[in-house]
């Protein structure tokens, strides 16, 4: 599976190119690419972002010519390339740089080069930090507690502390990708985290491990100060947690050795969690220091009170585990189930074993795009059809970013009879006035009033905007009632029906999988160039 990290010779090109994007959505974009780690998948999830961007191939004599940033194939290899004076530092995403001469990176590289273009209007845009929002939190919630008490602030800090790494331990132990761990946890050959975390030897019924007791027991410490912070007993909490993090010290020292002596590599989250746990344990011999713990008052009833927190937050997390887990396997199983639909293959042998028919009777006075493209989709829609919404919004976005190379046949699936202008009079009237602004306005406003009723569906709220008056309203009843026709003779019942070129729409794909394949169908010269 493809992890963040491996990309992020990429992300630093990116970033060096003030690129700003959705990590996961991109990472997600190259898992589920047939074709990656070719160039070819980081081109298709720049286009997915709308990214402007660039694929060619370079003769050496123009070397010199390559912009400050780009993307290239050095041994096979993609990794990201800055130019310095006459030289190439490469940037394979791990910390230690190469740097090459302009004659040694010539007799390495392929050729072949990515570049992508910032749109400042679009990467200025703010982007809200999850971690930065959890760091106000946390930092809200101590300033809440030191109007209790100076002393459980800090303590709080403490606890939200232990709660982040026990969030990156769960986080490991279930394969989740985090920025957090990448960066700290592979920062050398001793440290892996995955491995210690997921090691059988300090599990319980080999389910139960330390990240899972370390996220129960900071979970419980949060619960407990809650309960003691509105009970106003600082002292009582400071005693009870001084006496359970003794029983933390045995464990830590345990794990410690399992990982210096047994495994022989280092866990940077559990390293962190245990100076938590001894950090607290002093912080309370600070605060408990001249008072006698023989002697201290221990109420059967404060207790109970400060145990119970973490017998729910274990009941709690036993609950709430298996579908956690659950939740990022399903997760993994659908980048593998995607990545499988993404395949044009599958889609095009699926495309071409379906019912065909000749364009002649597909081809329709009402059309958005390019008139005399190769690539034509013909969608048989119906503004009444609950389902049409959408498969309209799919062709929204085909019409925004291919007009001019596809163009798109739109047939309406009403039934105009002579009595339906006063029987029907509102649908009537919606199917005329929609023709009627195709063949006497433009396409740019046919599209958007389709756009409108299928959104709104309020017939005054629709004619108050685009007029009930018609230019033509001859042409557009007997436009409609040729498409009907139309409609009849190509046997199609029911919308929205889609076909491409002459094929109809494979069943087994929803109507807006056709953006994952628009770009090899539109290269597909074997679909473009089909005859009757």
């Amino acid at each position: 599976m493809t992890n963040i990290k491996d990309n992020l010779f990429f992300f630093n090109y990116l970033k060096a190119e003030k690129i700003n994007l959705d990590k996961e959505e991109f990472n997600f974009q190259l898992e589920t690419h047939p074709e990656y780690p070719s160039l070819l998948a980081y081109n298709d999830a720049l286009n997915f972002f709308n990214i402007s961007n660039i694929t060619v191939k370079i003769e050496d004599k123009d070397v010199s010519n390559l912009p400050d940033y780009f993307i290239a194939e050095v041994k096979s290899k993609l990794v990201f390339i800055k130019k310095e004076n006459n030289n190439f530092i490469i940037d394979v995403g791990e910390q230690k740089k190469h740097i090459l001469s302009i004659e040694k990176f010539i007799s390495f590289w392929s050729g072949v080069v990515l570049a992508a273009e910032s749109d400042i209007e679009q990467n200025s845009k703010p982007k809200i930090n999850k971690n930065l929002l959890v760091g106000i939190f946390i930092f809200l919630v101590s300033v809440a507690s030191s109007f209790s008490s100076i002393y459980l602030a800090f303590f709080s800090f403490f606890i939200f502390s232990g709660l982040f790494f026990s969030a990156e331990a769960i986080k490991q132990g279930l394969n989740i990708e985090s920025d957090f761990s990448n960066k700290f946890c592979n920062i050398s050959t001793e440290t892996d985290c995955k491995t210690i975390i997921n090691s059988n030897t300090f599990k319980l019924f080999n389910y139960f491990g330390l990240s899972d007791t370390s996220i129960v027991f900071f979970a419980g410490q949060l619960l407990s100060l809650s309960i003691f912070l509105i009970l106003d007993l600082e002292t009582d909490f400071i005693v009870y947690s001084s006496i359970i993090l003794l029983f933390s010290v045995p464990i830590s020292i345990t794990s410690i050795f399992y990982q210096w002596r047994i495994a022989k590599k280092w866990c940077v989250i559990c390293l962190a969690i245990i100076a938590v746990l001894f950090v607290e344990l002093l912080y309370c011999q600070f605060y408990t220091r001249g008072l006698s713990i023989l002697n201290f008052n221990f109420q059967n009833r404060l207790i109970i009170f400060f145990i119970s927190p973490f017998l729910i937050s274990l009941i709690g997390w036993l609950f709430i585990k298996p579908f956690v887990s659950s939740y990022f396997n399903l997760r993994l199983e659908n980048k593998k189930l995607f990545k499988f639909k993404r395949n044009y293959n599958l889609f095009k042998s699926s495309l071409i074993a379906e019912k065909r028919i000749n364009y002649e009777n597909l081809q329709s006075d009402i059309f958005i795009g390019n008139k005399d493209a190769k690539l034509k989709l013909t969608l048989v829609t119906n503004p009444l059809c609950k389902f049409c919404k959408e498969t309209h919004s799919v062709i929204e976005q085909l019409f925004k970013k291919y007009s001019s190379g596809i163009r798109i046949n739109i047939f309406f699936n009403f039934k105009l009879e002579e009595g339906d202008l006063k029987e029907n009079e509102e649908i009537a009237k919606l199917h005329i006035k929609l023709v009627d602004l195709f063949l006497n306005k433009n396409q740019e406003l046919f599209l958007e009033a389709l756009g409108d009723w299928f959104l709104n569906k309020n017939y005054n709220k629709w004619f108050n905007k685009y007029g009930e008056e018609l230019i033509n309203k001859k042409d557009s009843i007997n436009l409609l009632r040729e498409q009907y026709q139309q409609n009849i003779n190509n046997e199609v019942q029911f919308t929205p029906t889609v076909f491409v070129n002459e094929f109809s729409y494979p069943i087994i794909y929803d109507k807006a999988d056709i953006l994952l394949y628009i770009d090899d169908l539109l290269d597909d010269k074997e679909i473009i160039n089909e005859k009757k």
